[in-house]
């Protein structure tokens, strides 16, 4: 994120740069006498350097909401991570299965043996998590 940010800064120095240098430019378009082809030419290709470098800024601009909207979800799944091992921490019961239990039985005996003060272990439904994640407001 802070290289994506940094590439970002760079390329609107640039432009804004340039928009400065555009309007000595247009001044400077104004004096020249000449070949009324070259000054035509010159003109077009300043207004063309001005609509890209508005593009530029338009995407820049873009990038930027997008990266926004990244950190905050970064944010917010970082603060979940904080809340669900805070839930784990102070909710969490060990199951009463030992490592030697695992080595010498098969899976679905591991399954029903694993006990949760003295309870069987419940399956949990997509339903029961979201319900969950909704009572702590996400």
């Amino acid at each position: 994120m802070a290289k994506t940010e940094d590439a970002a800064n760079k390329t609107m120095e640039i432009v804004e740069r340039y928009f400065e240098e555009a309007d000595d430019f247009s001044k400077h378009l104004k004096n020249i006498s000449g070949d009324e082809e070259s000054i035509e030419y010159l003109k077009l290709f300043k207004t063309a350097m001005d609509n890209d470098m508005t593009q530029i800024i338009t995407a820049q601009q873009f990038q930027d909401i997008t990266g926004q909207t990244i950190k905050k979800v970064i944010s917010l799944v970082s603060s979940l991570e904080v809340e669900l091992v805070s839930l784990i921490a102070n909710f969490g019961m060990p199951l009463k299965v030992t490592m030697e239990e695992i080595g010498t039985r098969s899976a679905p005996e591991i399954e029903n043996a694993a006990e949760i003060d003295g309870k069987t272990n419940e399956k949990i439904s997509q339903s029961d998590v979201e319900s969950m994640l909704n009572d702590f407001g996400f």
